[in-house]
């Protein structure tokens, strides 16, 4: 399994104004977005890694790089929400509301 910084990650936190979609950065969301970032974890960097079985990261992004997933967020959230990804099944609503927080606090 693919290991790589949470503090990466969690670092780029913050609140920011609505940004693509994804909404406003909700304050006191730190619980959230640390489980918006292990959705990114279990759910995205599968597949979407340097160290990808079958050879570059899937579609060439790679979701272990905090720019890139702060670069892909609106198109990473929207994917998810209408059930593109992750291939193994849509994600929890749970899931995706966290995954949301994530991405809106990293713009």
């Amino acid at each position: 399994m693919l290991s790589f910084s949470l503090a990466a990650f969690g670092a780029l936190a913050g609140c920011g104004s609505d940004s693509g979609g994804l909404g406003t950065c909700p304050p006191d969301s730190s619980a959230q977005q640390a489980a918006g970032l292990k959705v990114i974890a279990n759910s995205c960097t599968v597949c979407h890694n340097p160290n990808y079985a079958m050879g570059t990261p899937a579609g060439g992004l790679d979701f272990t790089s905090a720019d890139e997933v702060k670069a892909e967020a609106a198109e990473m959230y929207a994917e998810a929400e209408e059930g593109a990804m992750p291939p193994t099944g849509k994600l929890s609503e749970a899931d995706l509301e966290a995954l949301r927080v994530h991405l809106a606090c990293t713009q």
